[in-house]
């Protein structure tokens, strides 16, 4: 564990104790967060907010698409990542100070909404037979170029030999939380998008979803940064730091994420 990560967390414990006594100067933390993390996001934020008068507004959109708004002068404080080259990127730029932490791994998922001709069940492999059937209609994943789920689901077709002959049926979504839309309301009958989001109940409510084998693509580390500060124990380190906590690990493995390397 890192020197400023072992700081943040001893810290924690102050900053939830000032919040809870309404120490804490009402603010508002403005976060940009990858789209994977959008209903995990929900419990972060209201979890966070029950101890501290701080409030947190989210702006969801792909890794690097976030990135670009940071270089572009975006006053986001607080950065996650579901891209962690994203990051590092940017501190390599010195468009940040650091590369910040890993917070969480995420997974990919083949879902296929109720009426499609295949089962999620019977995973890659039915999407090749409903391929090679003729009966597949459009796949959803988010943007190869801009998302790192988007590049697994890309790495996986790949890797099991369907990406060419899948181009017809891929449907691009900007984002990996478009693309689980797409499947899930169509124009798409399936989709490959993150775990996290194939697992909620508005998606199970109207169809099923079978893991990816994570052999078949690049581990999906998201890293998160925190961009400015607001003084030592300020709003922004203290969300920043619930997150690393115990607390907000437990939210994110509920939602479907993994803890990260090295955990």
């Amino acid at each position: 564990m890192g020197a400023r990560r072992t700081h943040l967390l001893v810290a924690l414990g102050l900053s939830l104790a000032i919040g809870s006594t309404g120490a804490l100067a009402q603010d508002s933390v403005r976060v940009a967060a990858a789209s994977s993390m959008q209903y995990a996001m929900k419990d972060l934020v209201a979890t966070f907010e029950r101890t501290s008068d701080a409030r947190v507004r989210v702006a969801f959109g792909a890794s690097d698409a976030l990135a670009g708004q940071i270089r572009r002068g975006a006053p986001y404080a607080v950065l996650l990542a579901a891209d962690e080259r994203a990051i590092q990127r940017l501190a390599e730029d010195d468009v940040i100070g650091d590369d910040g932490e890993l917070y969480a791994a995420g997974g990919l998922s083949l879902f296929v909404r109720q009426g499609a001709p295949l089962r999620a069940a019977n995973g890659l492999e039915g999407l090749a037979a409903a391929l090679d059937g003729k009966r597949l209609g459009r796949m959803a994943i988010a943007d190869p170029g801009a998302a790192p789920y988007g590049r697994a689901a890309r790495d996986v077709l790949r890797e099991i030999d369907l990406w060419s002959s899948m181009q017809a049926h891929v449907a691009v979504a900007e984002n990996a939380a478009r693309a689980a839309r797409m499947a899930n309301d169509g124009p798409a009958q399936a989709g490959l998008i993150p775990t996290a989001l194939a697992g909620q109940r508005s998606l199970q409510e109207r169809g099923s979803a079978q893991p990816v084998p994570a052999e078949l693509h690049d581990p999906i580390n998201h890293r998160m940064v925190l961009l400015n500060g607001d003084g030592d124990d300020g709003p922004a380190e203290a969300f920043y730091m619930f997150v690393l906590s115990d607390e907000g690990q437990a939210i994110l493995q509920d939602h479907g994420f993994e803890a990260p390397p090295g955990d």
